[in-house]
């Protein structure tokens, strides 16, 4: 998390520590999270997440994490991880410059079908949805006045050859369209094809 490792190290510390040690309390289980996001492994990062807050979460007399692992201590705790971790990382959505006034969304679904989060910022509420099918990968995104975010369209789950949004194609077969008032295509990296979008409401659905 702090630059220490060198990226070619990053599975191995996965691995060999932070998958079979599950000793940390939630003061530091947030860390581990973290970094295995850090290192790709989003998968590994919900399982472990499953296993060391199962309980808690099935506990149908509890709405909220705990401060210790064995459900002990003050009942809603801010040193739990999982919400945290499942916005920034698995949702994708965190800010990139002061007051949210500047944001991204980049999803990693890892094997999940379906996301739907809120973040409460300070420029008002960001309500974002993304779904997925075998063909088709759908993002919903309110986002709010003074803000501009930055959304990419994962391409990990299939090749992607046209992207609407709004019902307008702004990007087909390697080519952009900067046709939609509000939208302006920005780059296409190896994980994602990146969209700067204005405040409003916004459907973008890649095929």
């Amino acid at each position: 998390m702090f630059g220490l490792a060198e990226e070619s190290q990053y599975n191995s510390i996965v691995d060999n520590v932070l998958v079979p040690n599950h000793f940390a309390s939630p003061h530091f289980e947030w860390m581990v999270y973290n970094a295995m996001a850090m290192a790709g492994r989003y998968d590994e990062a919900l399982s472990r997440m499953k296993e060391r807050y199962g309980k808690q979460v099935a506990n149908p007399v509890r709405s909220t994490l705990t401060e210790y692992m064995n459900g002990g201590g003050t009942e809603n705790h801010a040193w739990n991880a999982p919400s945290t971790v499942l916005s920034k990382y698995i949702a994708g959505i965190a800010p990139t410059s002061v007051a949210w006034k500047t944001y991204q969304i980049m999803p990693n679904m890892a094997h999940m079908k379906r996301i739907e989060q809120r973040v409460p910022s300070v420029q008002g509420d960001i309500d974002f949805v993304i779904s997925r099918t075998l063909e088709n990968l759908t993002l919903e995104l309110t986002s709010p006045v003074n803000t501009v975010a930055l959304v990419g369209v994962p391409k990990k789950y299939f090749d992607i050859s046209k992207i609407s949004i709004n019902g307008k194609v702004v990007w087909q077969n390697g080519q952009a369209r900067n046709n939609v008032s509000g939208v302006k295509f920005v780059s296409e990296t190896s994980k994602y094809i990146n969209f700067e979008v204005d405040p409003g409401t916004w459907e973008i659905n890649a095929t």
